[in-house]
């Protein structure tokens, strides 16, 4: 492993660490300004088990092969 990736992993761990430390406090904030309960309803609302699907197909069927040419 280089020195630089090495540096970088030990940089995501600590972010890591650090955010998941942090989670409790993030969810009390979400949940006293209500995005919890928006987030919810908008679930609810738009992203049905039928959106999620056509969703997913359309990923599967729209993504790129890499087989362009420059023509």
């Amino acid at each position: 492993m280089r020195v630089q990736f090495r540096k970088w992993l030990l940089i995501g761990v600590v972010v890591t660490v650090l955010f998941a430390s942090r989670i409790y406090e993030l969810a009390a904030w979400m949940e006293r300004y209500d995005l919890v309960y928006s987030a919810r309803d908008f679930e609810r609302t738009y992203l049905t088990g039928t959106t999620v699907a056509v969703l997913v197909v359309l990923f599967i069927l729209l993504r790129d092969n890499g087989n362009h040419r420059g023509d």
